[in-house]
């Protein structure tokens, strides 16, 4: 679905892969394939808190996917707002 950044037609595309979501990588790379649609980025990343890690879930493109980075107070700030 090619759309205008930020329109109509790629915020519901966001939103039908979030109510897709399932927990899996397939379905979490859909999500952030169209959030970056959306937003008009050049990476898009879903991290998740692992104890003293935050590991990359799910990354489109999915070159970083599998990557963890030392959960940091600023770095778990910055992922949470």
């Amino acid at each position: 679905m090619a759309s205008e950044p930020g329109g109509g037609a790629a915020l519901l595309a966001v939103l039908d892969a979030l109510l897709d979501l399932a927990g899996d990588a397939e379905a979490g790379a859909r999500l952030l394939r169209r959030a970056r649609e959306f937003f008009a980025g050049d990476d898009a990343l879903l991290l998740l808190p692992d104890e003293a890690v935050l590991c990359c879930v799910a990354a489109d493109p999915s070159d970083t996917a599998g990557a963890q980075w030392p959960a940091s107070s600023e770095l778990l700030a910055a992922a949470c707002s």
